[in-house]
C-alpha cells in the first residue's frame, strides 16, 4: 500500500490526500516533519538519505514513472 509522508496540516501533503481521497486510492499516511520528528528515523533515512531535501526523494522517480 502506498504511503504518504507528511502532516495533515501541510498544503502539499493536502493535495496528496485530496487526489487519492477523490480517485478513491487507499493509502497509508505517516506524520512527519517539524514536530514530529519521523525524518530523522532510521526507516525515513533508508528511503531518503539527504533528509534537508524536500520529501523521500528516492520515490520521487518511482511515482513519476508510474
Amino acid at each position: 500500500m502506498p504511503t504518504v509522508w507528511g502532516r495533515a496540516d501541510s498544503i502539499n501533503v493536502q493535495k496528496v490526500l485530496w487526489l487519492r481521497a477523490e480517485l478513491g486510492l487507499s493509502f497509508r499516511r505517516i506524520d512527519a516533519g517539524r514536530t514530529f520528528g519521523v525524518t530523522q528515523t532510521p526507516e525515513y533515512l533508508r528511503l531518503n538519505p539527504e533528509p534537508s531535501a524536500r520529501g523521500p526523494a528516492s520515490l520521487a522517480p518511482r511515482f513519476l514513472a508510474r
